[in-house]
């Protein structure tokens, strides 16, 4: 995983767009884009990005794919995104139902209709 993707992985944690992340170092949006889709980044901006997100530059220097050590979904926040989107998808799937259920109705009518 490049530095960039790290940033983004990291920026996203907190919860922070990259227009914050950016006022935060006092620099522009565009740059921090860039710098999550290209991994390039001076040593200077990179330091103040780990300064923001309160993380070690050391995280960044790992070749690791695999999720951090702090890694964790289990701030408040992420719990109630999880309850939502499992409550979403059961809802989605509940109206996939309804729909196959009203075609199968449907064939049955046109059916009748033509006998």
């Amino acid at each position: 995983m490049h530095v960039g993707k790290k940033i983004r992985h990291f920026r996203v944690i907190k919860g922070w767009s990259q227009q914050q992340l950016a006022d935060l170092i006092h620099k522009a949006r565009p740059l921090i884009s860039h710098i999550e889709s290209t991994g390039k980044v001076n040593h200077d901006t990179l330091m103040s990005i780990c300064k923001a997100l309160k993380i070690s530059p050391d995280l960044f220097h790992s070749a690791s794919d695999e999720p951090f050590p702090d890694y964790s979904f289990q701030s408040p926040d992420m719990r109630l995104l999880k309850a939502e989107n499992e409550r979403l998808l059961a809802e989605l799937k509940l109206k996939d139902e309804i729909i196959s259920m009203l075609k199968s109705h449907n064939k049955e009518l046109s059916a009748r209709k033509k006998k």
